[in-house]
């Protein structure tokens, strides 16, 4: 299915969830200049392209979870500065995040990387999000580097929440974040 054509140009709350969806147009999203509350989740969206959303300024949800996601351009959430919340959740092909991909999204404060491919991830990816306060990255199957290993220090000496994140490493190299429920 595509994505539809003759949405009001005045929505603020766009529900596009479990439409079997394969792309997000930058040219149609781009006339939704009210549009705040963004719902993607389970769709078949394969890759964001720079400037997906080059039009929506004002857009403080964005839910791209349970999708086929196997890449995200460096530059498809730059316009994004009043971004608060953004799950990426459930995209198991998505393998990596450019250092650049959340450069411009100051204002993020929750980020849902659960139960995606990820197996590593660069520091520099969080470095621009200094009000993030929530950051979910369980069920991912991490790789042991020193790449991973800058990673996991920042977050222990972040101000960061992860709600239940711990960090195991084994000897057979790998390592992994899961969640775990605090015992009180």
């Amino acid at each position: 299915m595509e994505y539809p054509l003759n949405i009001p140009l005045n929505t603020r709350r766009l529900l596009l969830n479990n439409n079997k969806i394969t792309s997000l147009p930058a040219l149609q999203l781009g006339f939704l200049s009210d549009l705040v509350y963004l719902d993607c989740q389970n769709n078949r969206i394969r890759e964001l392209m720079d400037y997906t959303f080059i039009g929506v300024f004002k857009l403080i949800y964005l839910d791209l979870s349970s999708n086929n996601l196997t890449s995200i351009s460096p530059f498809s959430f730059s316009v994004l500065s009043n971004l608060v919340q953004l799950n990426l959740s459930n995209n198991p092909h998505l393998l990596s995040i450019d250092i650049y991909t959340f450069a411009n999204t100051s204002s993020l404060r929750y980020l849902d990387l659960r139960n995606t491919g990820l197996q590593t991830m660069d520091h520099d990816v969080l470095h621009h999000l200094e009000v993030l306060q929530t950051l979910y990255l369980s069920g991912n199957p991490w790789n042991c580097n020193c790449s991973f290993l800058d990673f996991a220090i920042h977050l222990l000496v972040s101000n960061m929440d992860y709600p239940g994140t711990l960090l195991y490493l084994s000897t057979s190299g790998k390592s992994e974040l899961q969640r775990s429920e605090a015992p009180y």
